[in-house]
């Protein structure tokens, strides 16, 4: 494992973890048992003290000493009592049981007294004390001491992990995610944050700032046609191909600023399970519990959220990449690898995805832009759904084979699309939001991608719909393309 990666950096931070959270478990097991000693010793004095002022009463009564002391002599076989003492209500003593006459009882904390009643009158009293050991006291005082220390220690060291997870992980992606929604915003913005670790971070920044140098040099190519249209009308037209080319990558740049800053939030869940797999592993192996079976199932989810951890990067990687190949690919894979990309969002705003696909559909087509076309719908659907919906916010993505055409369907619960402008949706520059949140490009390069580069057709429609008995209303979206 290179050192220069993150997964080098999240290892050696869950190995700090682990050691933290063992430590912490095995002080807490111990002080747990030492209060679980207490709580038993303490039953059994309870049941000790009722049972003799049971029996005893009658048979001191009847002044019956000598079977008084066969049956304090046979409760000081139990190893918890030391001594047994029983006086009269003046105080003089009937009989006694001690095992050990050198030990000083006096100031013996656990030393319990017994009131024998006869007729509803005090006739004698009883008492047990319980064997104590003051060094053992000491010892358990320390051990607390010890724990409070620990716990102090390791919240200290949870803070430092934090601190570095904050300073070499996260801040470097929200470094990034700040550089591209600037460029996105403002293709003449000029950003100092660089990133120049080795890492998957260090190379999404590289690949970003090489697109970024690519569309400021055809912007600059775009305002030269500008500037001399009048005269270069047929070199117009041979430029409008880059300029659609150049739409659809600050489209794309737009999505990926949102989608960089949620790898973080994709990233806690997967490393929680990573960390408690490997304490159980720990705790059953030091308590003798550890099976075949636990540990098999806990290296398999260990790997299986390694394997999680990698996919997301290899996913955003050939998202960023936007190579325009054709190639066959799995429909339904292609839609989890979308719904990955925008976990963050659909985490964030409470978003119910609901993904129903036909098994086994393989297209030929381009992938990476039907995977643009599905983050624009789903961006729109998002906005709808935290516009207009409070609560049980729901998307439902369904694929289907018909006349040799794949049918992919996206449609929401956010009310649905106006009357008056759902034929206006797919027209560029067109948007109902401000012009600091939308350009009216994501649709219409949705539509041109579909339609023009894909050889395919996309339709929009209110549609009323039934999930799980409830009736909702919300926008259709289906995308059409030829197998």
């Amino acid at each position: 494992m290179k050192k220069n990666t993150i997964s080098f950096k999240l290892n050696i931070i869950l190995l700090v973890t682990v050691f933290a959270i063992q430590g912490f478990s095995g002080i807490i097991s111990y002080y747990k048992y030492s209060d679980q000693v207490q709580k038993d010793l303490l039953t059994q004095m309870k049941i000790t003290n009722k049972r003799l002022s049971l029996i005893l009463p009658s048979i001191i009564w009847n002044f019956q000493v000598s079977v008084a002391k066969d049956i304090i002599e046979t409760e000081a076989l139990n190893e918890s009592i030391d001594l047994i003492i029983i006086k009269d209500i003046d105080g003089t003593k009937i009989t006694s049981v001690i095992k050990d006459k050198t030990k000083n009882y006096i100031n013996n904390p656990l030393k319990r007294s017994v009131d024998l009643m006869y007729e509803g009158e005090k006739i004698a009293t009883v008492l047990i004390y319980h064997n104590h050991d003051k060094v053992e006291l000491a010892k358990q005082y320390i051990i607390k001491n010890l724990i409070i220390k620990t716990i102090l220690t390791l919240i200290l060291l949870q803070l430092l992990m934090s601190f570095l997870l904050n300073k070499y992980i996260i801040s470097n992606i929200i470094k990034l995610q700040k550089n591209i929604s600037s460029f996105a915003n403002d293709k003449n913005s000029i950003s100092d944050i660089r990133i120049d670790t080795n890492d998957e971070i260090g190379f999404l920044f590289k690949e970003f700032e090489k697109m970024k140098n690519s569309l400021k040099e055809s912007w600059l190519e775009l305002s030269k046609v500008n500037e001399g249209l009048e005269d270069k009308v047929k070199e117009e037209v041979s430029k409008n191909e880059k300029i659609q080319l150049q739409l659809y990558k600050s489209e794309k740049l737009a999505s990926m600023g949102e989608m960089i800053g949620n790898i973080a939030h994709q990233w806690r869940q997967p490393l929680s399970v990573i960390s408690t797999s490997a304490t159980g592993l720990s705790m059953q192996k030091e308590y003798g519990v550890l099976t075949d079976e636990m540990f098999y199932k806990s290296c398999d989810d260990i790997n299986k959220n390694a394997q999680y951890l990698s996919k997301t990067i290899d996913d955003f990687k050939n998202f960023i990449k936007g190579d325009r190949d054709k190639k066959m690919f799995n429909v339904e894979e292609s839609l989890i690898t979308f719904i990955n990309l925008v976990s963050g969002p659909i985490k964030s705003e409470n978003i119910n995805v609901v993904l129903d696909c036909t098994k086994d559909i393989n297209l030929e087509s381009y992938e990476n832009e039907l995977t643009q076309c599905l983050i624009n719908i789903f961006n729109n659907s998002k906005d709808a759904l935290v516009e207009n919906v409070q609560e049980n916010r729901l998307i439902i993505i369904s694929t289907s084979i018909k006349d040799n055409k794949v049918y992919i369907n996206i449609k929401d619960n956010a009310k649905g699309i106006p009357k008056e402008i759902i034929s206006k949706i797919f027209e560029p520059y067109f948007t109902t939001k401000h012009q600091s949140q939308g350009t009216g490009l994501g649709l219409n390069m949705t539509y041109r991608l579909i339609v023009e580069g894909m050889d395919g057709n996309i339709e929009a429609l209110n549609e009323e719909f039934i999930y799980n008995g409830k009736t909702y209303l919300g926008a259709s979206f289906t995308i059409i393309l030829p197998l």
